[in-house]
């Protein structure tokens, strides 16, 4: 997306910004259902067949399991901010990951002091603080992006 957008930015061809950027969206969840999800359902028969102990195998195998929905934000906020990037807005970018990461390491002292469950607490935070993450950066990009023919929904029939 980097370049293609940059591009596209440059040229101030919006709708083929668009294009792509959902284009992207498309291949990274198609890779997250195709590579991230088996390999944190199966982590602690691959840390097992590895030689690791089956303790720690176990315990890791919960931890991606849990991570599940973080790792699928963390692709599509990411995707988000580059997309606001590529328009030069590197300001709201840095406020929203500021916010996030106030927010994940808050959540993190809270639960780790108070809870029993330390490593799944940790998972759970980071599921919600990177969901936070990712909706905030997508209703800037939706919303309150300067340049609104560059989303998806400002423009009719955008893939004929």
């Amino acid at each position: 997306l980097d370049t293609v957008g940059s591009v596209c930015f440059g040229t101030k061809d919006f709708n083929n910004l668009a294009k792509n950027t959902v284009r992207m969206r498309i291949i990274i969840v198609a890779i997250f259902f195709i590579f991230t999800i088996p390999s944190c359902i199966y982590t602690e028969k691959i840390l097992n067949s590895l030689g690791i102990a089956p303790d720690i195998s176990e315990r890791s195998g919960h931890y991606t399991f849990t991570m599940i929905p973080a790792i699928f934000f963390i692709f599509n906020f990411n995707l988000n901010v580059r997309f606001v990037q590529i328009m030069h807005d590197y300001f709201t970018v840095s406020l929203i990951a500021a916010f996030t990461v106030v927010i994940h390491y808050a959540m993190n002292y809270y639960c780790f002091y108070n809870t029993d469950f330390k490593y799944i607490t940790v998972a759970i935070i980071s599921n919600v603080s990177t969901c936070i993450g990712f909706i905030l950066s997508s209703i800037y990009c939706a919303y309150f992006n300067k340049y609104p023919e560059s989303v998806v929904f400002y423009n009719d029939g955008i893939f004929n």
